[in-house]
């Protein structure tokens, strides 16, 4: 069987929220902070996909 490894899978969903901080702090942005409302927008949107799937991860068993 596939599942045979006394590691087991890895998940890539556990990535999600890690990624979604370093794109954060990352200084190179799809939008670029030094607009002032619009460059913020894709890190709120990184912070609030990093966050569901951490809440997710931790809510299933």
């Amino acid at each position: 069987m596939a599942n045979d490894s006394p590691f087991g899978v890895f998940d890539v969903r556990k990535l999600i929220p890690i990624l979604s901080a370093l794109y954060v702090i990352c200084p190179i942005d799809f939008i670029p902070d030094v607009i002032p409302v619009f460059g913020w927008v894709d890190d709120v949107v990184a912070i609030i996909i990093g966050v569901k799937a951490l809440m997710k991860k931790h809510s299933t068993p």
